[in-house]
Order: structure tokens, then sequence, then C-alpha cells
């Protein structure tokens, strides 16, 4: 059974689960070590309502691998995976009051409101589009 750790410290939602399996939802703000059944295909998912997902491999000797689409906003290294988003900028200055975004969003602070005082990047995982 390979324990891979997963790390989504640069995420604005840090709260993911491995899927086939029976994994719960974990946090991986400070990285977390999942163990999976075996070598094979899992999925990361982030369980928010919307899906916000991608696929990868576990070899034999926890070593994980990601397809190149999805290089852009994730990496294998080693038994690490490393989940960093796409960056988007918020940008509420002409708003008339601060911005909720409805507990998905928590600063290191501890903070879940962005302010209109000045702009905001946060890192998120690129949705799938219906075909």
């Amino acid at each position: 059974m390979p324990d891979i750790r997963i790390d989504t410290t640069g995420l604005a939602i840090t709260t993911f689960q491995i899927t086939p399996g029976t994994q719960p939802v974990m946090d991986g703000n400070h990285g977390a070590t999942v163990s999976v059944p075996a070598a094979g295909q899992y999925e990361f998912r982030q369980p928010i309502g919307f899906d916000a997902s991608f696929p990868f491999t576990v070899a034999d000797d926890g070593t994980v691998h990601v397809d190149s689409p999805y290089a852009g906003f994730v990496h294998g290294d080693g038994t690490t995976l490393t989940i960093t988003g796409i960056p988007v900028t918020i940008d509420g200055r002409t708003l008339a009051q601060d911005l909720d975004p409805h507990s998905w969003y928590v600063a290191a602070d501890g903070t879940t409101t962005l302010s209109r005082a000045s702009t905001h990047q946060i890192n998120l995982l690129p949705l799938h589009s219906g075909s």
C-alpha cells in the first residue's frame, strides 16, 4: 500500500479527496499523507460543489505521475503531489462592500473576507466544462 504526500498549501481551497476509495475529505494545507490501496490511477477532487479535479497515477514504489495537460497547476515529485493551482486576481476596489466568498476562502491570517480596499491573488484549480 503506497503512501503519498499531498500538498495543497498554495491553493485557496486546501481540502480534497482522493478517489476511487474510501478516503475521507482531508486538508493538505500543511501536507497530508494518504495511503492508496495499490498502484494505479486515482483522481484528486475538491469536494466543493463543482468539478475541480484531475487524474494522477501512483507507481508500485509510491512515485506519483501527472499527465502533461495538468503540468501548469500540479506536479509530482517522487512520492509528493503538489497542487499549486492557477493564479486568479480578484479586484473588488470599485465595490461598495467587501467580498464574502462563502467559506471557501480562508486567508493565512484566518479571515474569510476579501477586502474591497485591495486586489487579491488566489490560486484555484480549473473547472471541467461540460461537453
